[in-house]
């Protein structure tokens, strides 16, 4: 099974191979700025994997992308007190109130 580490490497290469473009730091810019790629979490990720294979092959990728901050997402009440009848039920953790 491929990771999406190696799939999303296989997809860089197969583009560098089909517009003929060289193996650069430019390229791989170039890469990035695709719309394929239009959310800032994804692409942040994208760079990280294309900043490890090339920094492997000796070429400086010194791209930062902006990750914006989101907030986790709203937990109901009910669900916190599920959370400590849990705990409170489990024989390890003792919750004294």
């Amino acid at each position: 099974m491929r990771t999406i580490f190696s799939y999303y490497l296989g997809k860089f290469c197969d583009w560098l191979g089909n517009t003929l473009a060289t193996l650069s730091e430019k390229n791989a810019e170039k890469y990035l700025s695709k719309p394929v790629h239009p959310k800032p979490n994804p692409r942040a990720k994208y760079s990280a994997y294309q900043k490890g294979f090339l920094n492997y092959l000796d070429i400086p990728f010194d791209v930062k992308v902006k990750v914006p901050k989101t907030l986790p997402g709203y937990v109901e009440v009910s669900g916190i007190d599920q959370i400590v009848e849990w705990i409170k039920g489990r024989k390890t953790h003792k919750i004294k109130y």
